[in-house]
C-alpha cells in the first residue's frame, strides 16, 4: 500500500556529537589522559560530515554541561545522556563530560577538568551555536557537587589550580541529590555503612577523593565542598533531594539550603525535597519534576537578551 503523507515541520531534529576530546591532561602520575564530552545539539544534519547545518536560526543557544555521578571513582558521561533529551527539546544544547576519577587524581583535579569543559564551549561557541553568555550547568550525586561548586562562580587560585584568576559566571547551577558537606558525608559513610565497609576517613570516597592524611582530611574535605563557597556572586541554584536517599541523605542539600537562608540569600536557591524518592530513583524521571528543572532554566538563562520563557 502506497501512501503520501504531508508533514509540518515543527520539530527540530537532535542528534549525538559524540567522542569530542576537550582536555588533554594528566592523572597524579604524570601519565597523560584524554578527557571526552558528548553533546545533544537540535538542527543538526547528521547525514552529511558537518557538525551543524547550515540553516540553523541565526539565535545562539544556551548551554548546559551535565556532570554525571559515581561517587568520584567512576563516571560514565553517556549514561545520562536518554535522560537529558527533553532539556534538548526545550532548545539547550546539552553537554556532558567524564572527569578525572579520585583512582588517578585527587582534587582539585575535577573541578580543574569542569572549568576546562567550560572553556572549551566558550572557545568552539561559533562552531556549536552556543551562547557563551548564557551557561548552566546540572549534576547528579558526586556531579552535583561539581555543579554547585562550579556555580559558586568563584576564582581556583586558593585551590592550586589552573584558571587561578578565571571566573566562570554560570547563570544556573542544578544539583540533583548532590553532596554539599564532604566531612558530613564522610562521617555518614563510616556511621551508616550502608555502600561501603570503611572505618576510617582514609578509606571513604571522600577520603580517595581528596587525599591527604587522617590529621588533614577533614581540612582537604572541607575545602572541597560547596557549602563553604556560598556568595553573592554565585549562579541561581536549584535542589532537588529525596527523602529517602541511602547514600546521599537529605541533610546534605538542607544544611547548605539553610545556610544560604540564614545568609539572606534563599531568593536565590529553589529546593525541592521529592516525596519517597531515593537516591537517582524513578521519581526524579517524571514529568513533574522535568517541568520544575524546564521553568528554572528557561527562568535563568537568556536567549538574545531575553528570558526564554
Amino acid at each position: 500500500m502506497k501512501k503520501t503523507i504531508n508533514v509540518e515541520n515543527k520539530r527540530k531534529a537532535i542528534s549525538l556529537v559524540d567522542d569530542i576530546i576537550y582536555s588533554k591532561t594528566s592523572n597524579d602520575n604524570g601519565d597523560s589522559v584524554n578527557l571526552y564530552m558528548s553533546m545533544l545539539i537540535q538542527n543538526v544534519n547528521v547525514e552529511r560530515k558537518i557538525i551543524v547545518s547550515e540553516k540553523l536560526d541565526t539565535q545562539k543557544q544556551p548551554v548546559i554541561l551535565c556532570i554525571p555521578g559515581g561517587g568520584f571513582t567512576h563516571c560514565a558521561r553517556n549514561r545520562i545522556l536518554p535522560e537529558l533529551q527533553f532539556l534538548a527539546e526545550e532548545g539547550y544544547v546539552i553537554a556532558t563530560i567524564d572527569y578525572r576519577l579520585s583512582s588517578s587524581a585527587k582534587f582539585p583535579a575535577q573541578i580543574e577538568d569542569v572549568y576546562t569543559a567550560i572553556k572549551y564551549l566558550k572557545d568552539h561557541s561559533n562552531q556549536y551555536n552556543i551562547d557563551e553568555e548564557n551557561i548552566g550547568i546540572l549534576g547528579r550525586s558526586a556531579g552535583g557537587c561539581l555543579s554547585l561548586m562550579a556555580g559558586m562562580n568563584m576564582t581556583l587560585d586558593n585551590l592550586g589550580c589552573k584558571y587561578g584568576e578565571e571566573i566562570l559566571n554560570i547563570k544556573a547551577a542544578c544539583s540533583m541529590y548532590g553532596i554539599t558537606d564532604l566531612p558530613l558525608w564522610m562521617e555518614y559513610e563510616i556511621k551508616n555503612q550502608y555502600f561501603s565497609n570503611a572505618k576510617f576517613s582514609m578509606e571513604t570516597l571522600v577520603g580517595k577523593y581528596v587525599g591527604g592524611t587522617e590529621s588533614t582530611i577533614l581540612e582537604y574535605a572541607s575545602k572541597a565542598s560547596p557549602i563553604q563557597y556560598i556568595n553573592i556572586d554565585m549562579a541561581n541554584i536549584l535542589i532537588l533531594h529525596g527523602d529517602n536517599d541511602p547514600i546521599v541523605p537529605l541533610q546534605q542539600s538542607e544544611k547548605f539550603y539553610n545556610k544560604m537562608k540564614k545568609m539572606g540569600m534563599d531568593e536565590k536557591i529553589d529546593f525541592y525535597t521529592v516525596s519517597n524518592a531515593g537516591h537517582g530513583s524513578k521519581e526524579f524521571f517524571q514529568n513533574e519534576i522535568k517541568s520544575i528543572m524546564i521553568d528554572y532554566f528557561k527562568k535563568q538563562l537568556k536567549v538574545g537578551g531575553k528570558n526564554n520563557e
